[in-house]
């Protein structure tokens, strides 16, 4: 198997009282020293949803890793294993988690339009976040990933991403569950094997994509394929709030 990019997607909600106590935290302390000290860390963003829903935690987190190899030395690394009592210390009681899970990246497309430096992107140009993935049975699962690979790579994303202001189309699987937390998801989750993240520059080309006659093509394709019940998992929208690289 293909070492291949690797990211957690961590959300919460943090008790509304101590939001600003964490956000200054998270910001000044957790997230720099993160990435200035624990090898195997690639990036981190943190973002806010766009539209408040009982069915979506709060704040995401997206944690980029180099391979699954890197992520291993980071949870092996004697500093991250203390930084992640001391946060248990200081916010077990204080806030609820949500998504918890690691997944691989199996392809990514990208505007031409992109702000591209030495192979990276800068979050900030494209700093709303939509996050779908659907509730596929298991037995579809890998109907659903040949679908893809046949006809969404070749045929309907290299359209999607010719819409203005949407800037990168990314699909993932699913790998792991995963939280290095005491506190854990007071329900337990059922992921989707497969989600794409796509990002825009702003919410407004979000909207856009949406009424797309491109995006209907492509949703009416899936349905041909999956013409029962295809439902959506996840479909949230996060807007960036800060980002922290190697």
């Amino acid at each position: 198997m293909e070492n291949r990019p690797l990211i957690r997607l961590a959300t919460s909600n943090i008790h509304p009282e101590y939001r600003e106590r964490f956000s200054n935290w998270y910001n000044e302390v957790y997230a720099p020293m993160i990435i200035k000290m624990v090898e195997g860390y690639k990036a981190i963003e943190s973002y806010r949803i766009v539209k408040e829903s009982p069915q979506y935690f709060r704040s995401l987190a997206i944690v980029y890793f180099e391979s699954l190899d890197g992520w291993m030395k980071a949870q092996n690394a004697p500093f991250y294993k203390e930084f992640v009592k001391d946060q248990d210390t200081m916010w077990a009681n204080r806030r609820e988690v949500g998504w918890t899970a690691l997944y691989e990246l199996i392809k990514s497309f990208r505007s031409s339009s992109f702000t591209e430096k030495a192979g990276e992107f800068k979050p900030e140009d494209a700093p709303i976040v939509h996050i779908e993935g659907y509730e596929l049975p298991p037995a579809d699962e890998e109907k659903y990933d040949n679908w893809f690979t046949k006809f969404g790579n070749e045929v309907y994303v290299p359209l999607l991403i010719k819409l203005p202001g949407l800037q990168q189309f990314s699909r993932y699987k699913f790998r792991y569950t995963y939280s290095p937390y005491a506190v854990v998801p007071k329900v337990p989750i059922v992921y989707p094997a497969y989600v794409s993240i796509i990002r825009f520059e702003d919410i407004k080309s979000f909207e856009n994509f949406e009424k797309s006659p491109e995006l209907a093509a492509f949703r009416q394709g899936l349905r041909i394929e999956f013409p029962k019940n295809l439902e959506y998992k996840w479909y949230v929208q996060y807007q960036l709030m800060r980002s922290w690289r190697k």
